[in-house]
This record gives C-alpha cells, structure tokens and sequence, in this order.
C-alpha cells in the first residue's frame, strides 16, 4: 500500500480516517470511503501516523487486497 504523498499521480482512492492504531509492526486505520457503505480497514508501514479526520489518498496492489463476505466473513479473494 502506497498512501500520501507516496501516491503522486496514480489514481488513488480518497478516505478519511476514522481511527489509526499503531500496534508497533504496523499500523491499522480505520477509513470512511465516499461511495462504500461500510469503513474500510486498512494496514499501513509501521511509520505511518495518522490522525482521526485526516484525509488521505491509497492505492493497493491488486494481490494485497482481501475481500470478505459481510455476512460469514468468509474470505472471498
């Protein structure tokens, strides 16, 4: 995951951060996401520091993007 200014110019989705733990390794934002009916949560490099209402911009590569099913919360891809 690339996110800020690390982004550039790639198309890149917009969130706001509803929460950012830092548990040591890695860091977990919790996002509000235009357009997606639930939050989105995201893991981030462990020198990641975000603050609760910061906007940000993201991009993933395809392979590191998991999908679950809300109701069994079985991984879909």
């Amino acid at each position: 995951m690339r996110s800020g200014g690390s982004v550039g110019t790639a198309p890149a989705i917009e969130s706001t951060v509803f929460n950012y733990e830092n548990l040591l390794e890695f860091g977990q934002a919790t996002l509000d996401v235009e357009g997606v009916d639930e939050r989105m949560v995201i893991v981030t490099h462990a020198d990641e520091h975000w603050e609760s209402g910061d906007v940000m911009r993201f991009t993933a590569a395809p392979e590191r993007v998991y999908l679950f099913d809300i109701d069994s919360g079985d991984r879909l891809r």
